[in-house]
């Protein structure tokens, strides 16, 4: 009876095959021979069907898949989202890019899908590979579009969810973060300037390198001069976690330390309240020595004093957790 459904399915090529196709592929109770008929016509469908892309991912990334038909599957994305090399071409029409950018994220998606499924570093490493080159392709051609915002602020999903696949001693977790860096401090929207300044928090959660994970305080350090409100007060909430792990030293931590005193002076009260918090964890974080935590003190007292009570009732709840 499946071997009929599975047959009928496939002699109509549309979304709604492709989304019924995709269902029965993924299920564990499917054959490994029905699942790769499924496979192998997907794939000659993969450049002419909408969503064929995202069940491909769904396939890929199930728990029963094979080795073999899943890196049939990421080959086969692999390719479409290399298509974005066209895109370099500074003479190509943008209404012609746009539908090959479209495509390319899409691929990118299902391929971060089947990345966050599989134990394989190797595939991971080569999927983040990919899409982060892709990504930047795809950027470059939405921004020519006014669909600008709406386009790129999934990319910066998908790349914190790419930073959860590889190691933290990945060569690729680097380029991830000088991505999202370049975003926090370059972007002329405030809200990707937002989005990268909270991914670069999770990311530096993890506990990463001494070097890495100095860049991303520095680069925190240096987004709490943003001219948005929103985005200094995710930088400061960011710095409060990221610095707080061992990763840091002691000298670094000091530096922090000082700029988010310094924003106790911001006109923000938000900010004031952020950096407060900030500091608290900072504080209160196993890695800091008795000394350091005296220093802490000192820069949390001045919240006292603020006109804002928020600020206040912050200060106090962070000086009893350092103390």
């Amino acid at each position: 009876l499946l071997t009929v459904i599975i047959e009928t399915l496939l002699q109509g090529e549309c979304k709604h095959s492709v989304a019924a196709l995709a269902k029965i592929g993924s299920a564990d109770m499917v054959h490994h021979g029905a699942r790769e008929v499924i496979v192998q016509e997907l794939l000659l469908w993969l450049s002419r069907t909408s969503g064929v892309d995202v069940a491909l991912g769904q396939i890929g990334s199930a728990s029963r898949v094979s080795d073999g038909l899943r890196e049939t599957i990421v080959q086969s994305l692999i390719q479409v989202a290399c298509r974005s090399s066209s895109l370099d071409d500074p003479t190509s029409d943008f209404m012609e890019s746009l539908p090959i950018a479209v495509d390319t994220k899409r691929a990118i998606i299902a391929l971060t899908s089947i990345g966050s499924a599989t134990l394989e570093l190797d595939m991971r490493e080569r999927i983040v590979e990919v899409g982060i080159q892709a990504l930047d392709r795809y950027e470059r051609v939405c921004r020519q579009s006014q669909l600008y915002g709406s386009y790129v602020l999934p990319d910066i999903a998908s790349i914190v969810e790419m930073s959860a696949m590889v190691s933290i001693h990945s060569r690729a977790l680097v380029v991830i973060v000088e991505r999202l860096a370049y975003i926090l401090i370059f972007s002329s929207e405030e809200d990707h300037r937002c989005a990268s300044a909270e991914a670069l928090m999770r990311i530096g959660s993890r506990g990463l390198g001494e070097s890495l994970q100095q860049s991303i305080v520095v680069t925190l350090a240096r987004a709490m001069s943003d001219s948005s409100e929103d985005v200094r007060e995710f930088s400061a909430e960011a710095l409060g976690k990221t610095t707080s792990t061992g990763a840091i030293g002691s000298r670094w931590r000091r530096v922090i330390c000082d700029k988010l005193a310094r924003a106790l002076d911001d006109r923000s009260d938000g900010v004031r309240v952020c950096s407060i918090r900030a500091l608290g964890k900072i504080g209160s974080a196993s890695a800091v020595d008795t000394r350091f935590r005296a220093y802490v003190v000192k820069k949390l007292m001045r919240g006292l004093s603020d006109l804002h009570v928020e600020v206040r009732v912050s200060a106090v709840v962070a000086l009893e957790g350092v103390g």
